[in-house]
């Protein structure tokens, strides 16, 4: 396995990828190594790439796939692909001395956000959600890397354009259906990794995950000196309160509602007499539930809804590493120390594949 913490000179390599087959057809040239690569967890697509082309001519439905190769100091090579991309749009800069396209790379998940289902369809009750959620992408051509999954819908579910829906608010969109049944099923939401497969995956809390890299301080560090480190309690309540509504019969009739209920009056660092008012978080679901079920889930969101949102932004020359791993960091002197999972990163294709991650974890 190829060691990336080594020194290594580093250069990139535009591949086109047939959207018909899966396979690499030809390499593209012209495109010039300025580019940079965006990653976001909380966006629904995820990724997007921009790049500077001197011959750009389009490569009609097919695809772009990026690669770093690397050429380490004791004569090793080693590729790692950055991403695989749709080619949205291009701009000319012409009338200089130099003739550029300006090419915008959009990630694949664009493919499923851009679709919707035509008509409603009803999922039955006893559906394996991560299961169908992987057919709809396989149908869309995607290979799919799925964790197993026991979970089986409770109850029917309806998507689709004229769904009936609870919240006046029908799941429409393939992406997003997607990822409404990963939700259920206790899944984080749709990624692609950098051969366009679609990944998803059981959500593991950050300090709980393997780190897919670790940066140290020290002579051999691989990170800049300069790192931010934040600390946000913008979203912490101390008191909750949850409400199940059971969805309506066929006659119309809606049966009474179920509030459940918890606040934090232990006297910690957000309870109500310490922050000196209360601070409420309402939840409503549309399903039947017990009043026990209901103070326990209020209970839950309130220990949830208590944690701190740490971050840290790290630039730092290329690691294995995306949105969905951790990693460790490990800067003493700055009393930094901590596992953290991946929000963004920006990766510069350029000397070393300077890589900007911000990583954050929760503090409870």
């Amino acid at each position: 396995m190829v060691d990336w913490t080594q020194p290594f000179r580093a250069s990139y390599r535009y591949m086109r990828v047939s959207r018909a087959t899966g396979l690499e057809t030809e390499r593209l040239t012209g495109i010039l190594d300025d580019g940079t690569i965006e990653r976001n967890d909380d966006t629904t697509c995820k990724e997007s790439a921009t790049v500077t082309s001197v011959d750009w001519r389009g490569i009609g439905p097919d695809l772009v796939r990026v690669y770093l190769d690397a050429e380490f100091e004791d004569g090793s090579a080693e590729s790692a692909a950055l991403g695989t991309f749709l080619p949205s749009t291009s701009s000319r800069t012409v009338g200089g001395a130099a003739r550029t396209s300006t090419v915008q790379l959009t990630g694949r998940l664009a493919e499923l956000e851009q679709d919707m289902f035509g008509q409603a369809f009803q999922l039955p009750a006893g559906t394996d959600a991560v299961g169908y959620a992987a057919r709809i992408c396989r149908d869309a051509g995607f290979s799919v890397i799925a964790d197993d999954s026991a979970y089986k819908l409770p109850e029917a579910v309806a998507y689709g354009i004229g769904a009936p829906s609870s919240s006046g608010s029908a799941v429409e969109g393939k992406l997003a259906v997607v990822n409404d049944l990963l939700d259920r099923a206790g899944f984080s939401s749709a990624r692609t990794d950098a051969r366009g497969r679609i990944v998803m995956r059981r959500y593991v809390e950050p300090q709980d995950r393997a780190p897919s890299a670790s940066f140290t301080e020290g002579v051999d560090a691989r990170f800049l000196r300069e790192v931010e480190d934040g600390r946000d309690t913008s979203g912490v309540a101390n008191a909750v309160y949850v409400v199940y509504s059971a969805p309506a019969t066929d006659d119309g009739e809606q049966a009474a509602g179920i509030i459940g209920s918890a606040e934090d009056a232990a006297g910690g660092e957000f309870s109500i007499s310490s922050v000196g008012r209360r601070i409420v978080r309402r939840e409503s679901y549309s399903e039947e539930a017990t009043q026990e079920d209901a103070d326990a889930k209020a209970a839950e969101l309130l220990r949830t809804s208590q944690a701190v949102k740490r971050t840290v932004s790290v630039s730092h020359v290329y690691a294995p590493l995306t949105i969905g791993d951790s990693f460790d960091l490990a800067y003493r002197s700055q009393g930094l120390i901590g596992r953290y999972a991946v929000r963004t990163q920006r990766i510069t294709l350029g000397a070393g594949c300077l890589t900007e991650t911000e990583g954050r974890a929760y503090e409870r």
